[in-house]
Parts: structure tokens; sequence; C-alpha cells
């Protein structure tokens, strides 16, 4: 199973929520000068309503009779009505409450109030409250992804205020009643607007199959039952890595989970090998706002194919290389989640977009992806939204041009994805074979899993390190070792630590992330490094200079013998 082919199931369906995100930071933006103007509006009303009552006072006293006519005016004035057009101040007051509403509300500002909410918390305000969260950041603090990504590339500017957004507002560009008339005029529809959007060219004609949920699923099990389509060696010993270092509860069975999102999550997918475009519609065929940003995202995919090539990460080096890996991958995603969400956002409707959200794929898929581990929902979601972010800014500084050369010469690591710097990787310090154990598995272990790690040590988000971005950024370089013993396991972590002055140290930050993440253990006295030894195995910390070693083992003399070297 290609990595690719796994991060498409649920990490697609979130992505594509982003153009809302990114609207709802528009629409805030706006209503909040709205709001601006609506106080502006009330304070000068309260100061009309103090001087009608200052001119109504004056009248009064110019106007009134003296004191020994008052009481024969009185009586005058019960026994005949006052003209219907008589402009009284009381008159004129009713007026201005007929027209501020009590206490000098502007009929305006109680509008305004109805729509967004008093305080913004209710309505249209609180919906865009809901989806930014506080500062902004609600939606892509939710995967650990601070601001919203992306959005540097989204938001209008220039001489056009409303940019890409005119779609938003009337769906241009490809309906959903033409979809279902023909949905080959509309792949051919939305594949010249990708095209022009991505500033290439097509160089052969693109098929797409829509499918139920039933044929979607039978036709990803066709494919998965090709020979090397899972490489389950590299899984296994990525259950005992993620198992040992307690990122994911013992006894899970990655193979069957990333099943398990394919068949229940999955909205399309691209296969280079054979250009095949398959993406999910519902049962009765209908091709919705959500499947026609599918289509874009994937039609991305097949023109990058065609034009720039799409790495394979089964090829060398990529496939010495999981973090290299990873970081190839975020090119790819970002790159088409960035030419969906332009594209969203010019050709599918606000209404489409929010729809979204209660949709029952959406729904489905949502749920299925709050089931899987924190380590494991980053590694789906981040091709999109970290990679989302980098492109983003590749764009900003060249151009496509900038991301076209990203596919011949991407980035090396997960850090320079994450931080926006290359990093050059130094080699750690060599790890210590534990007596009795067979390896089973090497490679290189990267910025972005470090991340994870710290962020849910022991798949518990409320341990979080404090700054996990901050500590994560003093990789410099990593690996990470496997070995087996019938069923037992031992794993060795070497990093580089490349923190300046006053930022967290590695060492510093691998030291309170096992205190979390092995919070049922207890820590020993040691004369070098850390040791700690809980009823299910040990950890040793080693810390030298520049490089940090941790060994994990079911003992005190395995994980010694790791840490070592």
């Amino acid at each position: 199973m290609s990595p690719r082919a796994v991060a498409m199931v649920a990490a697609l369906l979130v992505a594509a929520l982003l153009g809302v995100s990114v609207l709802a930071v528009l629409q805030a933006r706006a209503l909040d000068g709205e709001r601006d103007r609506v106080a502006a509006l009330d304070a000068e009303v309260t100061t009309l309503r103090t001087e009608v009552a200052t001119l109504r006072d004056e009248v009064a006293a110019a106007t009134a009779p003296p004191p020994d006519d008052r009481a024969a005016e009185e009586g005058d004035r019960s026994e005949a009505d006052p003209p219907d057009d008589d402009p009284g101040p009381a008159d004129l007051d009713a007026l201005l409450d007929g027209l501020l509403g009590d206490g000098g509300q502007p009929d305006l500002g109680g509008l305004l109030e109805g729509l967004l909410g008093g305080g913004a918390d209710a309505d249209i305000g609180g919906l865009l409250e809901g989806l930014l969260g506080d500062g902004g950041e609600g939606f892509g603090a939710l995967f650990g992804a601070g601001d919203t990504p992306g959005a540097r590339c989204l938001l209008p500017s220039g001489d056009d205020p409303m940019g890409m957004l005119g779609g938003l507002f009337d769906g241009s560009g490809a309906s959903g009643a033409a979809a279902d008339e023909d949905p080959d005029e509309l792949v051919r529809t939305i594949g010249d607007q990708v095209a022009d959007l991505r500033e290439l060219a097509w160089q052969d004609d693109v098929e797409v199959a829509f499918l139920d949920a039933v044929a979607t699923r039978a036709r990803l099990q066709e494919l998965l039952e090709e020979e090397d389509a899972i490489d389950r060696e590299a899984l296994a010993v990525q259950e005992r890595l993620l198992t040992a270092l307690r990122a994911v509860p013992a006894g899970t069975d990655l193979e069957e989970l990333q099943l398990a999102l394919l068949e229940d999550s999955v909205a399309g997918f691209y296969v280079s090998d054979t250009g095949e475009l398959v993406v999910r519609v519902p049962d009765d065929g209908r091709i919705r706002g959500i499947d026609r940003i599918t289509i874009a995202h994937e039609l991305q995919h097949a023109l990058a194919d065609q034009t720039l090539g799409l790495p394979d990460p089964t090829d060398p080096p990529l496939s010495e290389d999981a973090d290299a890996t990873l970081a190839t991958l975020a090119v790819v995603e970002g790159d088409a989640t960035l030419v969906m969400q332009r594209w969203g956002l010019e050709h599918v409707s606000l209404m489409e977009q929010l729809s979204a959200f209660g949709d029952p794929d959406m729904v489905a898929a949502q749920a299925a992806l709050d089931d899987v581990p924190h380590v494991l929902q980053r590694e789906l979601i981040s091709p999109y939204l970290d990679g989302l972010d980098w492109v983003c800014d590749r764009y900003l500084e060249g151009g496509w041009a900038a991301v076209d050369e990203a596919y011949r010469s991407p980035p090396a690591t997960t850090a320079e994805i994450l931080f926006g710097e290359p990093v050059d990787p130094v080699e750690p310090a060599p790890l210590g074979t534990p007596r009795g154990y067979d390896e089973v598995g090497a490679t290189t272990f990267g910025a972005a899993p470090l991340l994870w790690l710290f962020e849910a040590p022991g798949d518990d988000l409320d341990r979080a390190l404090d700054d996990p971005e901050a500590r994560a950024m003093a990789w410099g370089g990593g690996v990470a070792e496997v070995w087996a013993r019938g069923e037992d396991t031992a794993v060795g972590l070497a990093l580089a630590d490349r923190s300046g002055p006053g930022a967290p140290g590695l060492c510093a930050s691998m030291g309170t992330f096992v205190e979390a993440a092995y919070a049922d253990w207890r820590e020993l006295p040691a004369e070098a490094g850390r040791v700690w030894r809980g009823a299910d195995g040990a950890a040793v910390l080693r810390c030298e200079v520049d490089d940090v070693v941790l060994g994990v083992g079911p003992d005190l003399i395995s994980a010694t013998a790791i840490a070592a070297g």
C-alpha cells in the first residue's frame, strides 16, 4: 500500500473544508468591520438623543405659559384632542424610539446582532467563531497545525478585493445540475480550469470513474490484492516501533486499521501506474460540491504526473528514507490541496461548502479519524496541511514555477516542511544492538514524527509537552532502529541536537517525553544519563554534547545496551 494511497483516506476530506475555514477568516474580518461601524452609529445615536432631549427641554421652557395660566390651559386641553400633525417633543421622541429601538440601539444594529449574535456567539457569527476558534486557529489547531494552513495564498488582494471568492456566492463554474446531466463534460470543464489555474498543459485525456461506496471499496480491494501493494514487513516494523514508544496501544494492527480507513472514508484516489482516477459519490450517483472539490484535487495529481512526474516512494533513495518520503509527499499533496482550494473558492458555492460539514460521508470519515491514534492522525493529515503551508510559501516566492522545481528537487526532511528552512541533517550517534535480538528495521526519524510524539506522549493529548513545535525545531538528524526477539521488541532513537542558545534542548525534551509517555515507570538513580524501569520494560536516555540516544526494551539490560552504542 503506497503511503499516498493511505494518506488520501481521511486527510483529503478534512483538507477539503479548509476553503470554508479561509472563508470564515474573510467573513469574520468583514463582520468585525460592520460591528465597528454599528458601534460608531450607536454612539452617534446616543449623542443625537441627548441633543433631542436638550432641544425638547428648551422648547418646553420657551412655550410654557405663565404659572397662573397652566391650570386653565390644562383644562382646555382635556376638552379637545390635539391636532393630528402636532409636532410636539413627545412625538419626536417616539419617532426616534421607533427608528432607533429601545435604548438607542439602531435597527441596523439589531439586525446585525440577530445575524451575528450578541458578542459574536450566535447564528452566523457563532458559526464563524466555531470554525475559527480563539484567535482564528480552531480548525488548524484541531490537528496541531496552528493558523489556517495556506491562508496567505487564498486571501484576496490587489485591485480585485474579492479575488477568487466570486464562486462562493453563486457557485459559478461547474454546476451540480450540469454534473448530473453530463459527468464527462464536468470532468473536462474542471480539468481545463485546473490546468489554467496551475499553468500546466494536459498531455493526455483523463477519465474519471464515479463509483458508489460499495464499488469504491471493491476496486480498492482489487488494487490492494495486487503483488507488493502492501509492505507487510514495513508495517510490522512500524507497529513494533510505535507500540514500544507508546504512540499506539499494544496490539494495534496497522494494516487492519489502514484498510478500515480506506473502506470507510476514502473520497477518491489516483493511481500513477495506470492513470486510473476514481471519485466516490453517493448511491444515487449525484455529484455534490464536495465531490467536485475531490475531482479538482485528483485531477491535479494526474496533471502533475503527466507534466512533472510523481515521485515513487518505493524507489531509492525514498524507499530507504522515511523522513524524505514524507517530505516529498508533502510537496505532492500540498500542491494538489492548494490547487483544490483555489479552484473551490472560485467554483463551489458557499452553501455547498458549508453543507459538507453535515454530509454523512464527512461525518463518518471524521468519526473514523477520531478513533485513530494521534501519531497516525498526524501522519495522515500532515502532507495536506503542513504541505499546503510549505507549497504556499514557494508559490508566494516564485509562483507555480517554484512549485514545479520542488517536484524536481523536493525537500529532504520534514524539518524543512514544518519550519520552512532547509536542514542538512547530520549523522547521529550509533545505537548499540541488544544481545539476543535481531534487527528487523532501520530508517530515518524526522522532526515531524518527533513533534507528534511530543504532542501526545502515550497517545494522550493531555500529556503534551509545552511548546512541542519549539522543542522539535531542535532536530538536526535522526534514525530509528527496531530489534526483535520473538514477541519481545527493543527500539532505539538516535537524534542530533541543533538547538541554539536559549532554545529547548533535545536531551531535556526527550527526558520530559519519557516521563510523560511512561508515567507508570519509576526513574532510578544513575551515574550517567537517566534510567526508568516499570513492570513491562525499561528506558535509558544518554546525552553527550549534541547527541541524544534513547533505548527502550523489555528489560534494563537491553535498553542499556542500545543507549550505550
